[in-house]
C-alpha cells in the first residue's frame, strides 16, 4: 500500500509531508508525492503554454524539495507530477524509486 500526498511547498503541505512520512515509516508503506495544476483559460495560445510551463516548473521544484525531505528522513519514495488530471504527465518522474 501507498500513502499519496498533494504536495506543492507550502507551510501546510509541509506538515502534511512530515505527517506522512511518520505515517509511512510507522506502516512500513511507501510514500508517494504528487503535486497537479491546471492553468485558467483556454488551452490555445502561447499565453497558455507559458503558464503551462511555468506551472511544471514550480511543480518539480516542489516535488523536489519534499523528496529530498523524504529521504532525508530515510523513506523510500516516489513522485509524480502532472498539470492536467485528464493527459499524461508533463513532466517526467525522475529518481523515481518505489518501497
Amino acid at each position: 500500500m501507498s500513502i499519496v500526498l498533494g504536495y506543492d511547498d507550502s507551510p501546510g503541505a509541509e506538515r502534511a509531508l512530515s505527517y506522512s512520512i511518520d505515517l509511512a515509516r510507522l506502516l512500513g508503506d511507501s510514500l508517494v508525492l504528487v503535486y497537479a495544476a491546471e492553468p485558467p483559460g483556454s488551452n490555445m495560445g502561447e499565453e497558455f503554454r507559458e503558464h503551462l510551463k511555468a506551472l511544471a516548473e514550480i511543480g518539480q521544484t516542489a516535488l523536489d524539495h519534499g523528496v529530498a525531505a523524504a529521504k532525508a528522513a530515510s523513506k523510500p519514495w516516489s513522485n509524480s507530477s502532472t498539470t492536467n488530471p485528464r493527459q499524461p504527465s508533463c513532466i517526467p518522474p525522475r529518481n523515481t524509486t518505489r518501497g
